[in-house]
């Protein structure tokens, strides 16, 4: 009775509560001066300034003039008239509508203190021993039963603050029954079955009615809670599937009047929880194979029905806000819950059944892709894309095993941007593009074989050119089609990602295939690919216009650069007949050959010239080198100083002339470099360290080419210099 009492008093307190904030708002707008119009006239007065609508033959013609405009937008003018007539600007909240916000929130809190002051008396009337049992449970079903009510009664009047006691009445209920079975054992489990069903289906229908999400929250809450609080503790696998799917199908159907993802995700949750407690206690080799038709089917169902629904809802411009990351993250949970389920059921016990039903997963996801696909909601787009390739990349893998993974990566990745370009849709390319570069790490990390030691002619190899045409051939593509703004350097990226695997297979196939050779063959193997592929890639980057790949060239030339000056020279190597000169002397010509088509290519002379400088170096260099080389370990150091102070003069004097033919300024700049090094070492090294006959030629060598390079300077010198002031007039331009 003072249980009853209580809850009576805060019924009054409810009402008296929501009538003082009534009168509350009234007084505020009594002082405001606002006049109170009566319902009749709020729904048939217009605002003053807000003429009738009159059918389109009698709207007046005339349309404001520039002069016009000009004048209303005129400080003098727009001082005068209202602000909100000029601009449309974001109002904040009325004292009202403030009011009402607090009223609301107020209402939630009131029901949640209810709830607990009801918990707290219950746990009182235990302690003190005031009613049995039976006596709690009917008086909680009658609170609940009294709370409903009057959410029922009240819903017109007071809207959501009604509902809000709907809902505490049925979380009441919720509790009671659970009560009854769980602690007290006074109902057994099917009663309670049946009346935690009838609590939730009322709960349902009254979301259904009112448009209530709490309603239908606590609805769901109760129904999907049913077969974990009310547990026999036996196994009961088809019940609990056929009754899950029921429940899944009802979220469905309430979903028909109104979208909400929210119940969506709750069935989903629901779903995934019940079969998670479940399958740990009761899951065995036998029930597999029902386990495996439920995930099927309850994953088809959620995901298929929230595509279905979308497009229904989409039709009828129904949808709520916020719907794309909700429904996106529902669809990647469903994925998950799929893929780790079978993974968890089969990888043991039936690891052949795995990759086909994650395969029918990926069938399952890409089907909802394409119905939805075209409502270009970007993120459900891209995440179901993900989830239908990322099925599709395990099943692949799942089925293969070796140099076939990578096969069908590349498969799968041709096939997805192919697929990508044709119906225009940017997020199949995007996983086509990712599945490329597993299938490139895939080949990268496959070990040779025994059967892998043919050079270019063995399985790992090809897996890796195979890779390359596959990133030229979507590259082409990128080219080809038009993509988006931020795909517009993807076909760049892919030519020299292409190039860089190319020349990193054919290096790596030498290690591998040609081992048999010795390690110095082999490098001397290396190095020369090296030499020569920088300047194939120009000269197909010259050709095709490509500048990115002539920067890939000049860089990979420099690592050729390096990788030519460390090579060690080989055993009893004659002169200028080994391969350490010979790759010496093949640098120096792609050094030049590439400065020529950069300097075409980019119309520029700097790049160049630093190529030019650094292949007459080298060549300079190579050549002292193989001098320094043949004597050593030899009495004859006169003859090897002679023949390198002969070498550096007559080097500077090919350089003057080579400059002058080829109007290459910067070849005589190095002459003329090269001739005070000359002239360095003859004057303070040679003078020392070579005996008097050496040093005597030395000396006459160096005096008679200087001499005749002055003469020579003397005689064309009105030519040399009109050729210098053209050149620097060149370089102006």
């Amino acid at each position: 009775m003072e249980f009853l009492l209580f809850v009576g008093v805060l019924v009054i307190l409810f009402w008296v509560g929501s009538v003082s904030s009534r009168l509350s708002e009234v007084e505020k707008r009594l002082k405001a001066g606002v006049a109170l119009p009566s319902a009749d006239q709020e729904s048939r007065s217009l605002p003053e300034h807000q003429p009738s609508q009159a059918p389109g033959f009698l709207q007046p013609k005339y349309q404001p003039s520039q002069t016009s405009h000009s004048l209303l937008n005129s400080p003098a003018i727009a001082t005068s008239m209202p602000q909100t007539s000029l601009r449309a600007q974001a109002k904040p909240l009325t004292e009202a509508q403030q009011t009402e916000l607090a009223t609301n929130w107020l209402n939630k809190i009131g029901m949640v203190a209810l709830l607990l002051g009801m918990v707290f008396f219950f746990k009182y009337a235990i302690d003190q021993g005031w009613i049995n049992p039976w006596a709690r449970i009917i008086i909680g079903f009658l609170v609940s039963g009294l709370l409903v009510y009057l959410g029922e009664l009240w819903k017109e009047k007071y809207g959501s603050k009604a509902y809000a006691l709907s809902g505490g009445g049925i979380a009441l209920f919720y509790f009671s029954i659970f009560a009854a079975y769980q602690f007290y054992h006074i109902i057994p489990q099917p009663v309670a079955w049946v009346l935690m069903l009838i609590v939730a289906g009322t709960s349902i229908w009254l979301s259904f009615r009112y448009s209530s999400l709490t309603l239908g929250v606590l609805g769901f809450f109760g129904a999907y809670g049913s077969p974990l609080i009310l547990s026999s503790g036996q196994d009961q696998q088809i019940s609990l599937f056929i009754y899950l799917s029921i429940m899944n199908l009802v979220a469905l159907i309430i979903c028909l009047k109104k979208y909400w993802v929210e119940l969506l995700f709750l069935g989903f949750l629901g779903t995934v929880v019940d079969y998670g407690f479940w399958a740990n206690n009761y899951s065995n080799y036998q029930n597999t194979f029902s386990s495996v038709f439920f995930i099927v089917f309850s994953t088809l169902l959620i995901a298929a029905g929230a595509a279905a629904l979308l497009r229904y809802h989409k039709e009828k411009n129904s949808l709520p806000e916020q719907l794309e990351k909700n429904l996106s993250a529902l669809f990647i949970f469903a994925g998950g819950f799929y893929f780790f389920s079978l993974w968890i059921l089969l990888n043991n016990s039936y690891h052949n059944f795995l990759a086909p039903m994650v395969l029918l997963g990926s069938v399952i996801f890409f089907f909802i892709y394409a119905v939805l696909d075209r409502l270009e909601y970007r993120a459900v787009n891209y995440c179901l894309s993900f989830v239908a390739s990322g099925l599709l990349v395990s099943a692949s893998l799942w089925q293969f095993d070796g140099k076939a993974q990578a096969l069908a990566l590349l498969g799968i990745a041709l096939l997805g941007t192919s697929i990508g370009f044709l119906v225009k849709r940017e997020e199949l390319r995007v996983w086509g593009l990712i599945v490329l570069f597993m299938s490139l790490f895939k080949s990268l990390f496959e070990p040779y074989t025994l059967d892998d030691k043919v050079f270019l002619f063995n399985a790992k190899f090809g897996l890796m050119l195979a890779n390359t045409l596959a990133m030229l051939f979507v590259g082409w593509l990128y080219g080809k089609f038009k993509a988006t703004e931020t795909e517009k350097n993807v076909e760049q990226g892919l030519q020299i990602v292409a190039a860089i695997i190319l020349w990193l297979a054919v290096s790596w196939d030498m290690f591998s295939g040609l081992a048999g050779l010795g390690s110095h063959s082999v490098d001397n193997f290396m190095t020369f690919w090296w030499v020569i592929y920088p300047g194939a890639l120009a000269a197909a980057a010259f050709v095709s216009r490509r500048k990115q790949l002539m920067n890939l060239a000049l860089i990979l030339l420099l690592a050729s650069f390096i990788k030519v000056l460390i090579l060690p020279y080989g055993d009893h190597d004659p002169l200028f007949v080994n391969a350490k000169f010979g790759l010496m002397l093949a640098q120096t010509l792609a050094l030049f050959f590439v400065a020529v088509l950069h300097q075409k290519s980019e119309n520029q002379s700097e790049a160049s010239d630093v190529m030019h400088v650094v292949a007459s170096l080298l060549f300079w260099f190579a050549v002292s080198w193989e001098i320094v080389q043949f004597f050593q370990g030899s009495q004859s150091t006169n003859a090897r100083n002679l023949l390198l102070s002969l070498w550096w003069i007559a080097y500077a004097v090919i350089l003057m002339v080579a400059g002058g033919l080829a109007r290459k300024p910067v070849f005589r700049k190095v002459a003329i470099a090269l001739f005070g090094l000359s002239i360095l070492k003859v004057f303070l090294y040679d003078v020392q360290a070579l005996d008097t006959p050496y040093r005597i030629i030395a000396f006459i060598v160096l005096g008679v080419i200087l001499l005749s390079v002055s003469f020579a300077y003397q005689k064309n010198k009105e030519t040399i210099v009109n050729f210098l002031e053209a050149d620097g007039q060149n370089k102006l331009i």
